[in-house]
């Protein structure tokens, strides 16, 4: 599995999912700091990456629909810091054992994992 971390999450983020096995590319790396939410998607659609992200934009399924191969990832806004994100992307991993995230919209939240799946004419 592979991820991209889109901006508005760290470096440590980036360095857990490392840890853990998993490949994982920062956004601002590959298309630079200030990229538009549409460039990250469709380096997402087109290299195979799961996105994670904290941007509410990426849950507009029909302007982003998850997609054939990767899935969307959203960290739920609220108070957390570095270490509840990690935590979050630890339950998912652990998650992962029972559940593909591609082509669904994930969404983390401290309350568990939603999966939502799309509609076949989304992909």
């Amino acid at each position: 599995m592979k991820f991209m971390l889109d901006e508005n999450l760290g470096i440590k983020v980036h360095k857990f999912i490392l840890d853990a096995g998993y490949e994982c590319v920062r956004a601002s790396s590959v298309l630079g700091r200030g990229a538009s939410d549409s460039a990250v998607y469709h380096y997402c659609l087109s290299h195979g990456y799961s996105l994670i992200t904290r941007d509410h934009h990426f849950l507009n399924s029909i302007r982003f629909p998850p997609g054939k191969g990767f899935g969307i990832i959203f960290i739920r806004h609220g108070q957390l810091k570095t270490s509840d994100e990690i935590q979050l992307i630890q339950n998912l991993f652990i998650s992962l054992k029972s559940e593909d995230p591609n082509g669904k919209l994930v969404i983390l939240s401290q309350s568990g994992i939603s999966c939502l799946p799309v509609r076949q004419s989304e992909l």
